[in-house]
């Protein structure tokens, strides 16, 4: 089971409404806008997944992620992108766009 949630969404109308979903149901979530700066974080507050929009990251920062690893990887990505995320090897889940927040909690609950 899922305890803790690490989010990293540009957008921050969904960042929000997933917090809000998952508050009660997990025993911390921590989101941030994007992973610059941020990278640490991953590293400290040790989740056991990480949830993470493609086009809020980096290719660096993808392959950060990726190298280390110790949650389960989940990345949204438009069907435009999908090739392109297709090149990185060792993401768990590939969710796609557009999130419906109530479909996505519900997914990760079930982790």
């Amino acid at each position: 089971m899922v305890k803790n949630v690490f989010y990293i969404e540009k957008e921050k109308f969904l960042r929000s409404m997933l917090e809000a979903a998952l508050k009660a149901k997990v025993e911390s979530i921590y989101t941030v806008e994007t992973l610059e700066n941020n990278q640490y974080l991953v590293e400290d507050l040790k989740p056991d997944l990480v949830i993470a929009d493609f086009n809020s990251l980096k290719k660096d920062e993808i392959q950060h992620l990726l190298d280390h690893k110790n949650y389960k990887l989940v990345v949204s990505v438009e069907t435009n992108d999908l090739e392109l995320l297709n090149s990185f090897v060792g993401i768990d889940h590939v969710l796609m766009k557009p999130i419906v927040v109530n479909d996505l909690a519900k997914k990760i609950l079930s982790f």
